[in-house]
């Protein structure tokens, strides 16, 4: 996986306004190509969300960590582009089969402004997640397989702060409790909702064909 996410250098597109469906398409995951997604609650309103084509490409996985150290490294040539607080940020980052990258970074400021006061001086308050996309291709009998890593936090900046050993062993253990394609008994059903008995905050939100959460 290190190896596929390290082969070739960053194309990157910045952009402010709004895209054709052409432009869009290599940043997109196809539609129905998701099988299972999982959730991982990470406190404080943030969330990681993987998305898998299927069941078995858990194994991908095994190391965020070092998945997300090579892709901050290679946002460093766009750090100053990114170090304003109060704008909203999306960034989709593509490694296609041939371990091409290609990086969509968008960002945008909430029409007004809102403030928190705080003993009387006010501070911006943001209203909204910042996100970050990884999307991977994988070669298969019936054409390219899509992953996707999506992290929904409040700032992106506190991004390297989740390098910390927890997410991996998150991921070692929900390998621990799927089989190759459905999940066993060790999991509740709530409100339409798999939790992970060993780690309630791992759910199975869905496991059929879906379109993927924006």
């Amino acid at each position: 996986m290190l190896c596929f996410l390290s082969i070739t250098g960053t194309i990157c597109a910045q952009e402010t306004n709004k895209e054709t469906p052409a432009s869009a398409k290599p940043f997109e995951l196809p539609p129905y190509s998701i099988h299972q997604t999982f959730r991982i609650d990470l406190g404080k309103e943030n969330q990681l969300w993987l998305q898998l084509g299927q069941m078995q490409d858990l194994s991908h996985w095994s190391n965020i960590d070092s998945i997300l150290r090579v892709f901050l490294n290679d946002m460093k040539a766009f750090r100053d582009s990114l170090s304003d607080p109060s704008t909203t940020k999306r960034i989709d980052y593509v490694v296609d089969l041939s371990g091409r990258k290609k990086i969509r970074i968008r960002q945008s400021r909430p029409p007004g402004a809102a403030f928190l006061l705080d003993q009387g001086e006010p501070a911006i308050l943001k209203l909204e997640q910042d996100s970050i996309h990884i999307l991977l291709m994988f070669p298969s009998p019936d054409g390219p397989r899509y992953n996707r890593l999506s992290f929904h936090i409040n700032q992106y900046s506190g991004l390297e702060g989740f390098i910390n050993g927890s997410l991996n062993n998150k991921l070692h253990l929900l390998q621990q409790n799927v089989g190759s394609q459905y999940i066993g008994n060790d999991w509740t059903w709530r409100m339409g909702v798999n939790y992970l008995n060993a780690d309630p905050s791992v759910s199975l939100e869905h496991i059929q064909f879906t379109q993927p959460p924006a």
